[in-house]
């Protein structure tokens, strides 16, 4: 298990916190997050039993993207298994998140402050809100 809890994420160069290469069993929580090159949480390439809560980001474009990218099924499909709970999301533009392929996402209690969109679940993706 990996637990990523209680820290300040602001001007990363890429994205701020990025589980790929089917990572598993991780829990992040009560962080703070803004102001990224590209994502402020991406889950992708096969990664699964993930969770996100109690969390604050703000200030940003695209905020957690969910599924690597349209063609890669073959590696998100079945896999992405995240529950995102109880996260602050004000003045973030979009990704809230944006799924792709999941087994199953799970989003519920979290607070939408001044964003274009909430959830996006694209390319079969199974989300339970």
């Amino acid at each position: 298990n990996i637990i990523i809890r209680n820290l300040l994420f602001r001007n990363s160069v890429d994205d701020a916190i990025n589980v790929q290469e089917s990572a598993h069993h991780i829990w992040i929580d009560h962080c703070d997050l803004t102001n990224a090159y590209d994502g402020l949480i991406d889950i992708k390439r096969g990664s699964e039993y993930i969770t996100v809560s109690w969390n604050k980001f703000y200030n940003h474009q695209k905020t957690c993207l969910l599924g690597h990218s349209d063609n890669n099924a073959a590696q998100d499909s079945t896999h992405l298994l995240v529950t995102y709970h109880h996260n602050w999301f004000n003045g973030t533009n979009s990704r809230h998140p944006r799924v792709r392929f999941s087994g199953l996402t799970h989003v519920y209690n979290n607070y939408y402050y001044f964003n274009s969109y909430g959830i996006a679940s694209t390319m079969n993706a199974e989300v339970l809100v």
